[in-house]
């Protein structure tokens, strides 16, 4: 039961975490980038694998946006076949 409640509560407990690993190698690459790519730029370590970061991603695509507007979203497959992930920001209103 607390492993099931543990689980449940990862994509909320990573949603920042993974955002901001998203977004830094978002901008490193100059687009979507898998997860394998989020989880290398980065000093700490994200998740253990890329399968377990591309599993919580998915589930937190679907929490909708952060506090801050931004939103996970897949953008797909590459080449490879690996899911590729990009973070929408909320525009700044003028």
């Amino acid at each position: 039961m607390l492993a099931r409640t543990i689980a449940n509560a990862l994509p909320l407990l990573m949603r920042e975490r993974v955002l901001e690993a998203v977004l830094a190698a978002q901008a490193l690459h100059g687009g979507p980038v898998t997860a394998q790519q989020a989880r290398t730029g980065r000093a700490e370590r994200l998740m253990p694998h890329a399968r377990a970061l591309t599993e919580v991603a998915w589930q937190i695509s679907r929490l909708g946006p952060d506090e801050l507007g931004r939103s996970l979203h897949s953008a797909g497959k590459d080449r490879k076949g690996l899911a590729l992930w990009w973070v929408e920001e909320r525009r700044a209103e003028t």
